[in-house]
């Protein structure tokens, strides 16, 4: 084939309106000079190659190619169902690299956004995109008051907040902050911690934990927690946060 990497392929569906594989469907019989029809057995060959390898394909090895083991299997019980390969099937594929792999790279479009360990993705995600698509994140937008020795303070609708930045911010800067919602506690558990003053709107039980939904003026915020007492919508909060676990994204 002539397409030499996934950005070209990216690019060509973005510039035709095309799904990724009627772009390869084209290329392949353009490159080979074979029938749609000739070039569609060949890719469903190759697709049944994929399935009947998911029988030794398993969670517990990695591919040569790179792709998270299990991923075989995954593909043909979605594939059964008919389902779109979305959703909570990228769900668990995110979750099974995070768990295995030693260093992750993220593409958006085609090109490496951030590359690093799970951990640090996670952690310390270089803009929204990353921190979303990688879990659950709470997006807070602010104005830089102060910038020293990395450190942000941030006025925003639910208080002042420190948060770690990747570059200098100058003064009446407008940034987002990202924290996750396992990271937010209703009681103050040690004398560092930070306040944000917010307004409950309801929650979701999930069995092995509550969703509680916050917001402080147009920001919502989400907060993670496991055995909750009941609460009252409507309440007023103050919440808290480490200031370690805060950070400010790039644009």
């Amino acid at each position: 084939m002539s397409l030499d990497s996934m950005k070209e392929i990216f690019d060509l569906m973005a510039e035709k309106g095309k799904p990724f594989w009627e772009v390869v469907l084209e290329d392949d019989m353009e490159t080979r000079q074979v029938t749609r029809n000739q070039s569609m057995a060949k890719m469903l060959t190759t697709w049944q190659a994929m399935v009947d390898a998911a029988d030794s394909y398993t969670g517990q090895k990695r591919s040569v190619s790179g792709l998270v083991g299990g991923d075989g299997m995954k593909m043909r019980q979605y594939c059964i169902r008919g389902e779109a390969m979305s959703g909570g099937y990228v769900s668990e594929v995110i979750a099974e690299a995070l768990s295995m792999a030693d260093r992750i790279a993220v593409l958006d479009k085609g090109n490496v956004v951030q590359l690093g360990t799970p951990r640090q993705l996670y952690r310390r995600p270089v803009n929204e995109f990353i921190a979303g698509f990688l879990g659950d994140a709470n997006f807070i937008r602010g104005k830089v008051v102060s910038f020293e020795n990395g450190i942000a303070e941030v006025a925003c609708s639910c208080g002042i907040l420190h948060a770690s930045a990747f570059g200098k911010l100058a003064p009446g800067t407008e940034v987002t902050l990202m924290m996750r919602p396992e990271h937010i506690r209703f009681e103050k558990s040690s004398a560092g911690m930070e306040e944000l003053r917010c307004v409950l709107k309801g929650g979701s039980y999930l069995g092995d934990r509550t969703e509680w939904q916050f917001f402080s003026v147009n920001d919502a915020v989400t907060v993670f927690e496991v055995d909750p007492p009941h609460r009252e919508p409507g309440s007023e909060w103050t919440l808290y946060v480490d200031p370690s676990k805060v950070i400010v994204l790039n644009d």
